[in-house]
């Protein structure tokens, strides 16, 4: 399944020019480790810059140079049952493991009855069970004619594991089935996977599962195809599923790896040496590869030395001190490596290394890093890439890299060592301006409105000037959200500026979460700062971040803790003076009040809402208090006062031309109307709104109206046009990253099945909206674990 690469063709390009490893390197202006992670095959798609140094110093010709940019170029994107990782070069050991689960394989892929063999490999981060899995998969290659399926499950990264719904439809398009063949329904997908695996070999990867439950409705259901898993947990109610747990390597096995990276001669001159650095490692592979990287960028440097090194007391406290043994040690005889070499290039990115483990072990994005560090991007990457190089650093995506945890906790270490308390801080400070920055951006390019617009200071934008696509930036602020958000939080532990920092990134953020329906992020971050808001005495901050946060709490249906904050952010337009943010504080503390049952205290705040938006002349203002008014009438039982408040709030809209404030409005009637028991009276606006939004390409919007049409369905005994509503809601859910409306799209599908008779369907849409809810600390969880207790 693979043919020759670019080690292969340098390492005889540079036996032909009789140079050793080191006399390239020293040509090329490269490190002697890189040279060999690239003839080892532990880098096979070096920057184009790096082919170039290594062509001249080979002095090979044009069409030389050629052959080896095709063998260093990324491959295709591979054909659809061709899917698997590239085998790890340096794999050794693991011989019975390898053994068992290939024979495993093969008998799976031989068998003609209705039994199907999964394997599940289960243990520690960086043990290797993806590299087993990998390479078992090449070996029994042959038995599975049909091809092969790899699926990262992302059960153990930062963001949320993926779910089984989306992991069917990218099994189903991988097997070829066109899109209007993939349903939108778990089992009926599920279904349809098994019944396209049918008849077919293929063997599956199902790389770093979060629990059984993500797992169960994704194994194959005939013989012939079988399945690989690898979790950090053990998988044990999977049912007829062999378990096979992958400990440390045992010494041999440790021995074999450290002389596939080093060299065999030197393992083998050295052994007591060798076998001492095998157990101060703990036998962890991770250790070992890092291990030996730092003797291949040392050729001089014997084991026996090395060994030495790691039997230093500090280090020897290190490998005694927890769970990580050995790595720490290792960790820091690759720094160490980097910091004695005679390169500047890997001098500097030894400095580095430090200040970049204070970002943390979420991703972060290249220019984040740069800020960081306080260089241009270009020298930035420079000194990344070479730490991606000696495996300090992965790049996951193109500009973004990510710390292992156990590298980050070693460069932590280091960094409180190293770095002054004002050093520390500084680099949080530089972090946190650079999010405020682009988020401030965003504020530029989308015109926020006057009150917060006269708030944010135009000098925060500065550093993103050269950001002028607000979709692209928003895009960027998405993949940034977890380390943004620990950032902040950090930031409203430290000092004064750091605390003011925080501050004005979780008022600058709402402008991107709100576009991209990031409530749980928005809670998040105004409740960092909302106990330290106080401080600056600045009544427009405190009351923009009580508002805020009682607006994502409200989205989030947690009415009862929003209200309070709604109250706080009106007793403090007393001190602000600005009608504009008065009237909107009035309109949401009557919307939270209505939603969480105060009816009449909520009919007299929208009422004063209503008569500040007339003094204002504030026509939208207007409108959505009638629309408050309309929702208190409707929950009060007061039909005729609901429909006459609903029609004077949308005449108001029509007449002002804002297609996205009624999408948005016509939502919230036919919510109400529905709410109230009028269904076919809900159809109209709800009907409306979708066409508006459809027609906007809203798939957000779209997504709410699908969801509100759906409980008017529902309500109309309509039961196949409200899933069908769901399905669809669903879909755009998972797509757009919306957890909240998945859950709640969850939990009403489940409501719709169970009028059905389908009981156990219904129950495991509410087991998977519970799990959302749970993982997100949403207070809605409580209404789903009542629906399981009766079901």
């Amino acid at each position: 399944m693979t043919g020759p690469g670019l080690g292969g063709l340098l390492r005889a390009h540079r036996l032909a020019a009789r140079l050793t490893q080191e006399k390239l390197a020293a040509l090329a202006d490269l490190s002697v480790e890189a040279v060999r992670a690239l003839e080892a095959g532990r880098r096979r798609h070096p920057r184009r810059s790096t082919l170039e140094q290594l062509a001249a110093a080979l002095g090979i010709s044009a069409a030389e140079r050629s052959r080896l940019e095709q063998a260093a170029a990324r491959p295709p994107a591979a054909g659809p049952l061709q899917q698997f990782p590239p085998d790890i070069a340096d794999f050794t050991g693991r011989s019975d493991q390898l053994a068992e689960l290939a024979g495993l394989l093969t008998a799976a892929a031989r068998a003609d009855g209705i039994s199907v063999v999964v394997s599940a490999i289960a243990g520690m981060g960086g043990v290797g069970k993806t590299a087993l899995a990998v390479r078992a998969g090449y070996k029994c290659a042959e038995a599975f004619p049909d091809g092969v399926l790899y699926l990262n499950l992302h059960g153990s990264g930062a963001g949320t594991p993926l779910p089984p719904l989306e992991a069917l439809h990218r099994l189903l398009r991988g097997l070829g089935a066109p899109g209007d063949e993939v349903p939108d329904d778990v089992a009926i997908a599920a279904a349809r996977y098994r019944s396209v695996l049918a008849g077919r070999r293929v063997l599956i990867l199902f790389d770093d599962a979060a629990d059984v439950d993500q797992v169960k409705d994704l194994l194959p259901g005939t013989a012939g195809s079988t399945a690989v898993v690898t979790s950090r947990h053990g998988l044990y109610g999977l049912p007829g599923v062999r378990h096979l747990e992958l400990a440390v390597l045992p010494d041999q096995d440790a021995l074999e790896l450290l002389a596939a990276v080093v060299g065999s001669e030197r393992v083998q001159a050295e052994r007591e040496s060798a076998l001492e650095i095998v157990h101060r490692c703990g036998g962890l592979p991770l250790a070992l590869r890092i291990a030996g990287t730092y003797l291949s960028g040392h050729p001089d440097c014997t084991l026996a030395q090395l060994s030495g090194l790691l039997a230093d007391e500090s280090a020897r406290l290190d490998v005694l001190g927890g769970s990580d043994v050995g790595v720490r040690a290792t960790l820091s005889l690759s720094v160490a490596a980097l910091a004695a070499a005679e390169r500047p290039v890997d001098r500097a990115a030894a400095a580095t290394f430090p200040a970049l483990a204070m970002l943390g072990s979420d991703d972060f994005s290249l220019r984040v890093a740069a800020k960081a560090l306080q260089l241009g991007i270009d020298e930035a990457e420079s000194l990344l890439e070479r730490l991606v190089d000696v495996h300090l650093l992965e790049t996951p995506l193109p500009g973004r890299y990510r710390m292992h945890d156990l590298i980050c906790a070693v460069g932590q270490a280091d960094a409180k060592a190293q770095l002054s308390p004002d050093e520390l801080a500084a680099i949080e400070q530089r972090v946190l301006e650079c999010y405020l920055a682009m988020l401030a951006r965003v504020a530029d390019l989308t015109r926020p409105r006057a009150f917060i617009a006269g708030w944010v200071d135009p000098a925060w934008s500065v550093d993103a000037q050269d950001q002028t696509d607000a979709e692209a930036l928003l895009d960027w602020l998405d993949a940034e959200r977890p380390a943004l958000l620990n950032a902040v939080r950090r930031a409203a532990r430290g000092s004064a500026y750091e605390r003011l920092l925080a501050v004005r990134v979780a008022i600058t953020a709402n402008r991107f979460v709100l576009p991209r329906q990031r409530w749980g992020e928005w809670r998040d971050l105004n409740l960092a700062v909302v106990d330290i808001v106080g401080e600056l005495a600045d009544p427009r901050a405190e009351g923009m971040v009580r508002v805020d946060l009682a607006n994502a709490l409200s989205e989030l249906d947690d009415y009862a803790r929003a209200v309070p904050h709604h109250r706080r952010a009106l007793e403090l337009t007393s001190l602000i003076g600005d009608p504009e943010f008065e009237s909107i504080c009035l309109i949401n503390l009557s919307h939270a009040l209505e939603r969480s049952g105060q009816l009449t205290e909520g009919a007299a705040v929208g009422r004063r809402a209503l008569e500040l938006a007339r003094r204002n002349g504030d026509t939208e203002r207007v409108s959505t208090a009638y629309l408050m008014i309309g929702k208190v009438a409707g929950r009060q039982g007061d039909r005729e006062g609901q429909r006459e408040a609903f029609a004077q709030a949308t005449e108001l809209l029509r007449g002002i031309d804002e297609p996205r404030m009624l999408e948005i409005r016509l939502v919230m009637v036919g919510q109400s109307l529905a709410e109230s028991g009028q269904f076919e009276q809900a159809l109209g606006p709800l009907r409306e709104s979708l066409a508006l939004s459809r027609a906007s390409s809203d798939e957000m919007a779209v997504a709410d109206a699908l969801e509100s049409l759906s409980v008017a369905w529902h309500g109309l005994g309509q039961y196949d046009e409200a899933l069908a509503c769901q399905a669809e809601a669903l879909e755009i859910s998972l797509a757009q990253q919306l957890w909240y409306r998945e859950a709640s799209v969850r939990t009403r599908r489940g409501q719709t099945l169970a009028e059905l008779g389908r009981a156990a369907e219904a129950r495991e849409e509410w087991r998977q909206a519970l799990g959302v809810y749970e993982r997100h600390g949403a207070a809605a969880a409580d209404q789903v674990r009542v629906l399981l207790e009766r079901s």
